[in-house]
């Protein structure tokens, strides 16, 4: 059974044993970890710096770095523009979709419309032409 524990201590408890799986992530890339890696590579986990084209650019560490986060900024902003890009266009997409099927429903209910007038029209010649006939054979129409 866990002891009673204050709520800064469960607070620290937690934070460190998030901390303690981010390093076991971090330690490892694509599965290798520093030690135990078919390419050899003691640094497999640190980020990549070509000092030769940093000493000939005449950049410093720092500048790289500060560099290298404008860069990640720029490319997150570039990607949340897609992404509203993408979903606007799916809104739109959307939109005219929903614009179609109500028109391609107004369009068969005036057909409908236009289909059960003609039906009518059609019911109401037939009944003039039943009354002429039984008035021209002089009998009287079944009762309905």
């Amino acid at each position: 059974m866990q002891r009673e524990e204050t709520e800064e201590e469960r607070r620290a408890r937690r934070l460190a044993k998030k901390a303690a799986k981010e390093a076991r992530k971090a330690e490892t890339v694509a599965g290798y970890s520093n030690s135990t890696n078919p390419f050899n590579d003691p640094n497999l986990n640190e980020q990549f710096v070509w000092g030769k084209k940093q000493t000939r650019d005449g950049t410093t560490e720092q500048e790289a770095r500060a560099t290298a986060k404008r860069r990640r900024h720029e490319v997150a902003a570039e990607l949340q523009k897609v992404k509203e890009s993408r979903e606007k266009g799916e809104r739109e997409r959307e939109a005219w979709e929903a614009e179609k099927r109500q028109l391609d429903k107004e369009r068969e209910q005036m057909a409908f419309a236009d289909n059960q007038r003609r039906e009518d029209e059609f019911q109401l010649q037939q009944e003039r032409s039943r009354a002429g006939f039984s008035l021209l054979q002089k009998t009287t129409p079944p009762p309905p």
